[in-house]
């Protein structure tokens, strides 16, 4: 988008050349330019914002189920080493 911005600046640049005063001209297409670049910057801010609390909301949802797994797997952890134990050709 900044990119854009840019090069529609050069372009209105070119343009304001052909008239009989381009400096108000290419002062207005500079403040255009700006403006672009300035929501360009705002928009990209609050797309890492929203990565951010994405990433934030996945590790408090991993924190959270952590807790309420844990007898889960102790108790499947138990299964395996009875299964292993008493499959060792005890008698």
């Amino acid at each position: 988008m900044k990119a854009e911005a840019e090069r529609q600046f050069e372009r209105d640049k070119l343009e304001c050349y052909k008239k009989s005063f381009p400096s108000s001209c290419i002062d207005a297409a500079k403040k255009r330019m700006q403006a672009l670049q300035t929501e360009s910057h705002d928009l990209e801010v609050k797309g890492r914002d929203g990565e951010r609390e994405a990433r934030r909301r996945e590790r408090e949802a991993k924190q959270h189920s952590a807790p309420a797994d844990a007898p889960r797997q102790e108790a499947e952890e138990k299964a395996r080493s009875e299964k292993t134990s008493s499959g060792t050709g005890e008698t």
